[in-house]
């Protein structure tokens, strides 16, 4: 047996190289002790499994106490890398953070990979496919109010920000839900606070957006499909660096007109939608498609770049 570094001070990387013997699982044993003084509420354990099927090896899981949240530290991966040589299999287990003690094992013979999958379907462990929201990014898809097939609807709304002449407040715009939620306020209005406005299309654009002109735009937060953990806004292209990337869904970049004051370039959606009644021109954070300028010799090279063209993007997820 031997240890490796990389995990939290304290925790060790168990690897078999010939054959499990007493003193292995003692080390194993160890191991489970470490995790408990560390009161961890939740961890994973990664199981290669390598012992032939007719050799019980029994494999002693640590089960941590369950805590308070304000008390929960991170989840803490272990590997534990029974003997090389034989017939293999892998399993990626996580403990439920929320199950009763009392009504897990202390310890369990997993002599074989449906062991493993019928103690892990029995509830008393969790597959990395049941906790993979928390390795998933989250993306705005401005312009719809749904997601790309396969991304999960966090919320929908409509495109909000501060009005486009002030020069205070926030410059980004916000995705901002049909229905607030409010704590203590105050009813009067004050000289002394940043606002938040409704979105309004400025377009005079090719397609559908000339009809989207004085709308609200939609929008939707939106959780990407597990596994995929970066985000990428990709300006002046529909489509993603390479097949290695999932696009989410192509546009246009659009932002405040250039004699107005400074906002963010945002990708929205080629297909956008408008919150329905919403025509009218209050201003508001108003939304412009964007121009490249290109210059020979200097700036944007001209050739790619074409003066006076609208520019596309891509929001892409790997």
């Amino acid at each position: 047996m031997g240890t490796t570094h990389g995990l939290p001070k304290g925790i060790s990387e168990v690897e078999g190289d010939e054959s499990l013997t007493a003193s292995d699982l003692d080390q194993i044993l160890a191991l489970r002790d470490q995790i408990r003084e560390l009161q961890a509420s939740a961890f994973c354990v990664r199981l290669v499994f390598q012992a032939p099927k007719d050799l019980p090896v029994p494999l002693v899981l640590p089960v941590p106490p369950v805590l308070p949240v304000l008390l929960v530290p991170p989840v803490l991966p272990v590997l534990l890398v029974p003997p090389a040589g034989m017939a293999a299999m892998v399993e990626t287990l996580c403990l439920d953070e929320s199950q009763d003690r009392a009504q897990e094992p202390d310890k369990m013979m997993l002599n074989s990979k449906d062991d493993a999958s019928a103690w892990q379907g029995a509830g008393q462990l969790q597959s990395d496919n049941q906790t993979s929201k928390r390795n998933s990014v989250l993306y705005v898809r401005w312009g719809k109010p749904d997601c790309p097939q396969g991304a999960e609807l966090v919320y929908s709304g409509s495109v909000g920000g501060e009005f486009y002449s002030n020069a205070g407040g926030a410059s980004n715009y916000l995705c901002l839900p049909d229905e607030p939620l409010y704590d203590e306020v105050q009813t009067s209005l004050s000289a002394h606070r940043a606002h938040v406005y409704s979105s309004e299309f400025q377009s005079d654009f090719v397609g559908h957006w000339p009809q989207l002109d004085d709308l609200t735009p939609s929008c939707a937060v939106c959780l990407a499909p597990k596994g995929q953990t970066t985000k990428l806004m990709n300006p002046a292209r529909n489509v993603c660096p390479s097949d290695d990337w999932r696009l989410e869904y192509a546009g246009y970049l659009m932002s405040a007109k250039y004699e107005h004051k400074r906002t963010e370039y945002i990708c929205v959606d080629r297909d956008a939608e408008p919150v329905p009644g919403t025509r009218g021109n209050q201003n508001g954070a108003l939304l412009y498609h964007v121009e490249g300028r290109c210059v020979d010799g200097s700036g944007l090279p001209c050739g790619p770049y074409v003066h006076g063209y609208e520019l596309t993007c891509a929001v892409c997820t790997i």
